[in-house]
């Protein structure tokens, strides 16, 4: 977990450096996403580059479809 939020705070620091500004989504859902595959699957999504560069955005998808029909759209 460490080593994990150590790459995401080099990568916010980076972008903050080079644009004078970043936004901490993304990074923060890839941090999320690899410690979740550590601690609940137990897999290491850098394994496979597929999974390490777009796992985060498939499981935003999956999510997306778990939650819309339980969510109420309307008045």
């Amino acid at each position: 977990m460490v080593k994990n939020l150590d790459t995401t705070w080099d990568t916010i620091d980076a972008a903050v450096a080079k644009d004078g500004s970043a936004s901490y989504f993304i990074p923060i859902q890839k941090f999320l996403f690899r410690f979740l595959c550590k601690s609940i699957v137990g897999a290491d999504p850098t394994t496979s580059s597929e999974i390490f560069d777009s796992g985060h955005i498939m499981l935003d998808k999956w999510l997306a479809f778990m939650v819309l029909p339980v969510t109420y759209i309307g008045t």
